[in-house]
């Protein structure tokens, strides 16, 4: 039924990992006083134009994640080909989190 259906809409199905291939994160403990205070300044200048954004910091999750170089025009130019699924050993939580940061 699945294999139809993507037939039909001439798509394939593309699933893509989110860590370490669309995002990196890093727990905010294992970040030093003076890395936090660099990432707090990058995050300032980049909240100020939200379409650019790519480093989000995830207080709820305790993580700095920053979206890879052309994470968002990747899956731009795959949105027509295929129909984009992601994967990550991280809870549902976090996943749902994170692909809102990757398609707002």
């Amino acid at each position: 039924v699945e294999v139809e259906r993507l037939r039909g809409a001439g798509k394939l199905m593309l699933v893509l990992d989110l860590d370490h291939t669309l995002l990196n994160s890093v727990r905010l403990t294992d970040v030093s006083g003076e890395q936090t205070a660099k990432l707090e300044a990058i995050l300032k200048v980049e909240e100020a134009n939200p379409s650019r954004r790519s480093l989000f910091c995830l207080r709820d999750k305790n993580l700095w994640t920053k979206l890879r170089p052309g994470a968002r025009e990747l899956l731009e130019g795959c949105r027509s080909m295929y129909e984009l699924h992601i994967y990550t050993m991280g809870d549902r939580a976090y996943a749902a989190e994170v692909r809102q940061l990757l398609d707002p």
